[in-house]
């Protein structure tokens, strides 16, 4: 099966799409505005002159057509529903498929009117849509999608993060490491976390280190908001992480943090679920499929660093105690995450769509 890819091809998830789909015998290729290397596939950059926006794709989709007509892929993956979605839509080529990644529906199409009619738009169009979770399908048929053209399977975790050796457990534990691998965002409101630390130092005398993965907007601000608040010293920024680095963090970490505003389901999580790592996330809608507060991990208001510091103190005082939910944890992400399984399915429902075609 010939699968074309529309989508960014710095994206560590589309990288992972297309390992699969290459190492089961497509013949893959993916068309991406935003530049990236090492991908394993044919790949078509198309530059833009223009920085961001709707419009830089808007201009590209002649370009893109001339480019699938000579591609002529036997199915098309398009990948979050406002930009290469709608790129895929406006191709006019049978099957599209659209996967959405969360944002893209969650607050992408509630921005405006335009906005949601342009995600109706293109959901319209697709011949199938796959999401990561639960509350997301709610949502997206909300937006006038039968539910039996949604196929629901979260992103998953690659095998690297499955295969880790199970952590020891140890009371003369010395120093705590809480990690969190956001990007620097407004939506993922790290300020929390940042804002959270004074009160964990100030309530426990046991070290922590606290360790902040990715790159963003907000890096600056953050920087500086661990200056003011006094905590510089104890927290350290790492930039973004390869995946090779990521697992290494999240080996060698004990506690998950999670700020964000919105999510789907959180690929991040699921990573640190399968590393054994506790995890401390925000209570939404996206979190709650996956932990059950005071269960397998705390669940937090988006707003309040003292009960942040509060959960993340409990874990570090009382550690053996909660070290049950990291077996849990990782069963559940085995049964239910696991990448490769994930994309079989989806896989065969592209194989449905390509034959029912013919």
């Amino acid at each position: 099966m010939k699968i074309l890819f529309l989508a960014d091809g710095r994206s560590i998830h589309i990288r992972r799409w297309i390992d699969v789909f290459s190492k089961r015998g497509h013949q893959v290729s993916l068309i991406s505005l935003e530049p990236a290397e090492n991908i394993n596939c044919e790949t078509f950059f198309i530059p833009s002159k223009i920085k961001g926006g709707f419009l830089k794709y808007l201009l590209a989709v002649p370009q893109i057509k001339i480019i699938t007509e000579r591609i002529n892929p036997d199915l098309i993956s398009a990948h979050f529903i406002s930009n290469y979605g709608w790129i895929g839509a406006r191709l006019n080529k049978k099957p599209l498929v659209v996967t959405s990644w969360g944002s893209d529906i969650l607050i992408s199409a509630r921005k405006s009117f335009l906005h949601k009619k342009r995600a109706e738009f293109v959901l319209r169009k697709a011949d199938l849509v796959t999401s990561d979770s639960n509350y997301l399908t709610s949502e997206i048929t909300k937006l006038k999608v039968p539910e039996n053209k949604i196929l629901t399977y979260p992103m998953g975790v690659s095998a690297e993060f499955l295969c880790t050796s199970k952590k020891p457990i140890t009371s003369s534990k010395e120093v705590f490491t809480v990690i969190s691998i956001r990007q620097l965002e407004p939506l993922y409101n790290l300020s929390l976390l940042i804002e959270a630390i004074p009160h964990c130092l100030n309530k426990t005398n046991r070290k922590i280190e606290f360790l902040i993965g990715g790159e963003g907007s907000q890096k600056d601000f953050l920087i500086r908001l661990a200056e003011k608040l006094k905590i510089a010293d104890k927290v350290k920024f790492l930039r973004k992480l390869s995946e090779v680095e990521l697992l290494h963090h999240l080996q060698n970490s004990d506690i998950y943090v999670s700020t964000s505003l919105s999510d789907s389901t959180s690929v991040s999580l699921l990573e640190a679920m399968a590393c054994e790592l506790i995890p401390i996330i925000t209570d939404i809608p996206g979190n709650r499929e996956w932990i059950r507060d005071g269960e397998n991990g705390f669940l937090v208001p988006v707003d309040k660093p003292e009960i942040l510091a509060e959960r993340i103190t409990e874990v570090v005082q009382n550690y053996e105690k909660y070290q049950n939910w990291t077996e849990k944890n990782l069963n559940l992400v085995k049964k239910k995450a696991n990448l490769e399984e994930n994309l079989k399915k989806i896989e065969q429902r592209f194989i449905d769509l390509v034959e029912n075609k013919k």
